[in-house]
């Protein structure tokens, strides 16, 4: 619902939305905990007290292999003792799991192997949805997670269901989960007559750790029970608890690794013919376009904790294509990366400058798609010329070391080089090539240090690029971009109280073409007429600023949750050379109170109400957001759940509605939001949603949103989705 609020109420509406979504999403979240297991106790509450110290020894394999096939037969598995007396986190929390899960971990020179059995008294009733990798369908799920660095904030997770479904994900300062991170590992699964088996192997090039010295590693394994909505954990993490990483127990044991430095490097050749019916005339449409390339990717491991990757020439050809927007807002789309060379060790590098989810929670000081862009300058063509554009950006080369030291200092270091791109141009029988792309030069440095075993960090971060114009047709391009940051992050009271501070500075410049440029684009619109406090001036060759972002409460522990806090952005920050951003010249605070209750108790099952008020401002005092808002959400004993939330935005200025014009003034809105819906672990589930928003003007719109979802197998689900406004 935030983000349809985003896209519908525009730049000043956004900014109230997006703050008020910090607070809000656990109100509107149903009971879909089989999507998530190992995250959902970030959506949860409950007891105060987290349970007694777990530990699992782990066996080293003397000289046997070990088949990935889940009949678990091998000498090794009779030989380790088992983790088991799992604990549920829903629907019973506290109690004894259910059914009985055993784990078994085992090891050698070159990979980590993990055996879990989980029984189950009715075998039949196993639910395994066949998908794509890391898609999450409805079923029963096991994860297993590893904290090879030991520093209870970062975690490698992988997981399986009982088709074979395989998902990975990296978890970092604790408690982000990122599903783009893809290792290489291999997983069996098979059903059993008392249950389900999987059987793990993960190379250990794909953890990091320090050799070292002898350290445990935290471990932790998750079990879904689909048909029982039931959740349980080796190591309890209650439901109120702000944590996930530094709840893990303990995995012994594993000791006198080799000292491997493992280099991998992957030359390729690719051609490539696309086909199309000729354009006449154009000779860059005959019928067939032919490409060829060839390149290199390089990865090595310098230390068992630091990795360094580089690439030359990199293919990406086999990258998932980014979806189609037609795009008419004045703001770029922000896209997912989902090139492999820039996921790996992504995490040390995300620095937000936003506040909540959303097109502000996007916004951040590292964009790694801005490396290898599309070109940014489009020649001018002749009467009866044609042109024919590259896609992208060559990245010439780029080199990327990060890791975490024994110590809790995260290093992250990338540097890449993309080329001058050249289109070619043809008038008649002339063919011309120009300039599209200058030749640029990006840079990132991170360090980040971790003290109070996890719960206090801090950090800074660094970034550049510069570039080399082939001429004065692009002088709408800044040479030399530059920021930097401090940030630092502090957890205490029993781990219920966190604070999160950043401040970040940034400086521009270039010709006055890029800096009038700058000044009026949709980010801060100085030539505004009625703009006070910011002044349009042409004459200008650089531009500097400030931004920071601050976030205190308690998140975490009993029934009440609380939390304050803003962000503000100086007229001339600027960091969309290297970053995302969308918007400065803003000042805005928010408040946030909760109650939770998760004790089951008459009809219902839990509940939660949250309540949230904000108000944003320009530098010259025009207010852009304020706001208030009420948010319930209520589950039943039989898993139906309904939500109610009502929206109150106060009447304010909308300074980028013209784009450059006057500021605009925005009726006040009132925006309700009511859903309800079924038990959906049933073969049959569904619910209504529904949206209804009035303006102070008189204005009003509505939406209405059912679905039903059939499951006629376990292997397959059908949805229908019906959408009316």
């Amino acid at each position: 619902m935030g983000e349809m609020m985003l896209e519908k109420h525009k730049f000043a509406r956004s900014l109230g939305t997006a703050v008020a979504l910090i607070a809000l999403l656990a109100a509107f979240i149903p009971a879909r905990a089989w999507q998530n297991p190992l995250a959902a106790s970030f959506r949860k509450d409950k007891p105060d007290r987290i349970s007694s110290e777990k530990i699992l020894q782990a066996v080293r394999t003397k000289h046997e292999k070990i088949k990935i096939d889940a009949y678990l037969n091998e000498p090794v598995w009779k030989r380790a003792l088992p983790a088991d007396h799992f604990v549920q986190q829903e629907p019973d929390e506290g109690k004894p799991a259910t059914e009985r899960t055993e784990v078994w971990v085992a090891y050698d020179d070159n990979a980590i192997y993990i055996a879990v059995y989980a029984h189950d008294s009715h075998p039949e009733q196993i639910r395994g949805v066949l998908a794509r990798r890391d898609e999450e369908p409805p079923s029963d799920w096991i994860r297993v997670a590893i904290d090879s660095y030991a520093d209870q904030r970062t975690a490698f997770e992988f997981g399986v269901n009982a088709a074979g479904v395989k998902e990975d994900a990296l978890w970092s300062d604790d408690t982000n989960r990122d599903k783009n991170w893809d290792a290489v590992w291999d997983v069996a699964t098979r059903i059993v007559e008392d249950g389900w088996i999987a059987e793990f192997r993960i190379p250990l090039s794909q953890l990091r750790f320090a050799r070292k010295g002898r350290r445990d590693w935290g471990f932790q394994v998750s079990r879904f029970i689909y048909r029982r909505n039931e959740m349980d954990f080796w190591r309890h993490v209650p439901r109120n608890a702000n944590q996930m990483v530094s709840l893990f127990g303990k995995l012994t044991g594993i000791r006198n690794l080799p000292a491997k430095k493992h280099l991998q490097i992957l030359p390729y050749a690719v051609g490539s013919a696309d086909f199309a019916p000729p354009e006449p005339g154009n000779p860059f449409r005959n019928g067939a376009q032919r490409d060829y390339r060839v390149g290199a990717d390089l990865k090595y491991s310098v230390t068992s904790n630091l990795t360094l990757d580089a690439t030359i020439n990199p293919d990406f050809g086999q990258v998932e294509a980014d979806p189609s927007e037609f795009n008419l807002t004045a703001y770029e789309t922000f896209f997912e990366e989902k090139r492999p060379f820039f996921i790996e060790g992504s995490n040390i590098f995300n620095y937000g400058v936003g506040l909540g989810d959303g097109d502000l929670g996007r916004e951040t000081l590292f964009y790694s798609r801005r490396i290898g862009r599309a070109p940014q300058y489009y020649p001018d063509v002749p009467t009866g010329g044609y042109v024919n554009m590259p896609k992208q950006t060559t990245i010439l080369g780029a080199a990327k070391l990060t890791g975490k030291t024994a110590t809790g200092l995260s290093v992250g270091v990338l540097e890449a080089v993309t080329a001058e791109e050249q289109a070619t141009v043809a008038v008649g029988d002339r063919r011309y090539r120009t300039p599209v792309e200058p030749l640029t030069n990006y840079f990132v440095g991170r360090l980040q240090k971790d003290f109070r075993k996890g719960r206090t960090a801090v950090g800074g971060i660094v970034t550049g690029v510069t570039r080399r114009l082939p001429g004065k047709e692009f002088y709408f391009l800044p040479t030399q971009a530059y920021s930097g940051g401090l940030d630092v992050f502090h957890r205490w009271h029993r781990d219920e109280m966190m604070l999160q501070a950043k401040l970040v500075s940034s400086y521009v410049a270039g010709h006055r073409e890029a800096i009038q440029r700058l000044q009026r684009s949709s980010a801060r619109y100085f030539q505004r007429p009625d703009a006070r406090h910011v002044h349009y001036d042409p004459s200008r060759t650089s531009l500097s600023g400030l931004a920071g972002s601050l976030m205190v409460g308690k998140f975490a522990g009993g029934h009440w949750r609380w939390g304050t806090g803003g962000i503000f952005r100086t007229p001339g920050f600027e960091i969309n050379d290297l970053g995302y951003m969308r918007n400065t010249d803003l000042i805005i605070g928010f408040i946030y109170a909760g109650y939770r209750e998760y004790q089951p108790r008459g009809i219902y099952r839990m509940y939660s109400a949250n309540l949230n008020a904000w108000y944003g401002s320009t530098f010259g005092g025009e207010p852009i957001a304020k706001g208030l808002s009420v948010n319930s959400y209520l589950q039943f004993m039989n898993y139906w759940y309904v939500n109610l939330s009502v929206n109150r935005e106060f009447s304010v200025l909308d300074p980028a509605l013209l784009r450059g014009g006057p500021a605009f003034l925005s009726p006040g809105r009132w925006n309700f939001w009511f859903g309800v819906g079924s038990d959906e672990r049933k073969n049959i589930s569904g619910g209504i949603f529904s949206g209804y928003s009035v303006s102070d003007a008189g204005f009003w719109d509505y939406s209405l949103n059912p679905r039903v979802t059939l499951r006629p197998s376990a292997r397959l689900d059908l949805s229908f989705f019906l959408s009316a406004s």
